[in-house]
């Protein structure tokens, strides 16, 4: 799987583009930065309206995205829309998520993330780039990180 993501200067997603390697199956979207999403063919999605950020299923970063995008008060959920690709068949679709700033320290700081049923901490570092993501994501640490 390949994936390109273009972002503006505010962490707002403007495009994306999934590929399988060696492939020509993929999916393109493109948005205005205000919640009105296109196909790759122009056409605008109205099941998308109101979505700022993506979540690829297959990667942790797409977490990043709002993490840096939204201002946060610690203990305050904030509820998004999102547009959820998933990497196993790139069929898309709306999702609601909340991101709630639980812990923030000098080097790093814990989200909880939820969507349905599924809820889970999530740490990042100083960067918004998750660094362990409990079951699923962790970030290894080569001997030159610290």
């Amino acid at each position: 799987m390949k994936y390109d993501i273009v972002l503006d200067q505010g962490w707002v997603t403007r495009a994306v583009t999934l590929r399988y390697l060696g492939e020509d199956q993929g999916v393109s979207l493109s948005s205005d930065g205000h919640g009105i999403w296109k196909d790759e063919q122009g056409q605008v999605l109205p099941e998308l309206s109101g979505c700022v950020d993506i979540d690829i299923s297959c990667t942790p970063f797409t977490n990043t995205l709002p993490i840096n995008r939204l201002p946060y008060v610690p203990m305050q959920q904030q509820e998004i829309q999102v547009v959820y690709i998933s990497a196993a068949d790139l069929k898309y679709k709306l999702v609601k998520q909340k991101y709630t700033l639980l812990e923030s320290r000098n080097d790093s700081s814990v989200f909880q993330y939820q969507s349905g049923n599924f809820k889970e901490n999530i740490t990042v570092d100083s960067n918004g780039i998750v660094l362990d993501y409990p079951n699923l994501f962790y970030r290894e640490m080569g001997p030159d990180a610290r």
